[in-house]
Formats: C-alpha cells, structure tokens, sequence
C-alpha cells in the first residue's frame, strides 16, 4: 500500500491529528501537515511523489520531535506497518492527545499551495 493512500485512509478517521507515518528508517508527515511542521518546526520539504509534499525525520530523532510536539499540545498518531509479510498492514501505534494544529497555529492556505506547486 502506498503510503499517501495510508495517509488518506487515516486522515478519514484522524482528521485533526497530526499523522505520521513510518516509511523505511523515517516517519513521515505528508502535505497540509508537512506544510506546518516545515513551516512551525524548521524542517525541509522535499517531493514524495508527482502530487504529494512530504518533511521526515529519521526515526532515531522520534522521541525529541515527539516531544516537541507534545510540548506544543499537538494531537498525533503514529502509524507503523505490523505482521510479516506479505500480511504487513498499517495500524496506529500510539495516539497521542492533543488539540488540532489549526487550532492553535494558523496556516495559509494560499502560501501552502503557492509551496506544494513550487516543490512539486
């Protein structure tokens, strides 16, 4: 399963947490959250395929970028493959409380799609 397809089946039932995704030895956020956390955290926005932007960080950094999100009262979960293959699906390891990332920091959306355009 691609990870943007994973991204959209949570965002369904996460919609106002911040998903991230684990993809090799990174987790990943993907577009309107790789946006803020780019913008808020001082991370790099990079292409993750012809319609997705995505920001990672490697996941042996995953406990200080937790707690930066933790400290910032950001809700998140954290989304991993489980089993052995070929049975491996994604599942929500740990879903942290929080409020919602447009609550508490405002995004522009005109400055989000004039990004996603030039990164892409």
């Amino acid at each position: 399963m691609k990870i943007s397809a994973v991204y959209d089946e949570y965002q369904d039932i996460y919609p106002h947490k911040l998903k991230i995704i684990k993809e090799g030895i990174f987790r990943i956020l993907l577009d309107h959250e790789a946006f803020f956390v780019a913008k808020y955290f001082s991370m790099k926005m990079t292409k993750h395929d012809r319609q997705h932007i995505k920001v990672g960080f490697p996941v042996s950094s995953q406990r200080h970028r937790l707690e930066q999100f933790a400290h910032h009262g950001l809700g998140y979960v954290l989304i991993d493959k489980t089993g052995t293959a070929p049975d491996k699906i994604y599942q929500v390891i740990q879903d942290n409380k929080g409020k919602y990332y447009q609550k508490i920091f405002s995004i522009d959306l005109q400055d989000y799609e004039l990004t996603k355009n030039r990164i892409l």
